[in-house]
């Protein structure tokens, strides 16, 4: 089974998205098989255990995804293309200016991104690798997902608490 989780933790720049955002959720993640957890932070696209995401992040939202074995490899193996990928600064610095923005003006975020390198990651970026099975109707606009919240995506996904 594959689940995406939306989550939060204590750390700055989380709790700066939801601040600004006025959301609970400021990171999205693709957890395999409840063992094996994919995401981009700054340490780059990379795999964390699930019990170790667990400790360290509060989950808000979840969506379950029940596919074949074929196709839970192929997602598998989209997003292990990526791994060892540079997180995306260019994109979340844009993002935290951005964020900053509308926490104290209420300006809206941007349709684009205009820092988003398309060589490196943020978290939502990565679920834009997965196969287009993935997305409920057909994956969102916006290419790179770089302009979605994590809270976006998971309204979009039907993600439930």
């Amino acid at each position: 089974m594959i689940k995406i989780l939306y989550s939060r933790n204590r750390l700055p720049f989380s709790q700066l998205i939801c601040w600004a955002t006025k959301k609970p959720v400021s990171h999205v993640v693709v957890v395999f098989d409840d063992r094996i957890v994919y995401h981009s932070n700054p340490m780059g696209v990379h795999l964390n255990s699930y019990p170790w995401f667990l400790k360290h992040n509060t989950v808000v939202y979840e969506k379950r995804i029940e596919r074949s074995l074929e196709e839970e490899e192929a997602a598998y193996l989209a997003i292990a293309l990526i791994e060892g990928s540079l997180y995306d600064f260019g994109s979340i610095i844009y993002y935290g200016c951005r964020l900053i923005l509308l926490g104290l003006f209420g300006k809206p975020l941007p349709k684009k991104n205009l820092w988003a390198s398309g060589k490196a990651y943020s978290c939502v970026e990565v679920l834009g690798e997965l196969p287009p099975w993935i997305w409920p109707d057909s994956k969102p606009p916006g290419n790179p997902l770089a302009t979605y919240e994590p809270y976006e995506l998971a309204k979009y996904m039907g993600a439930t608490a």
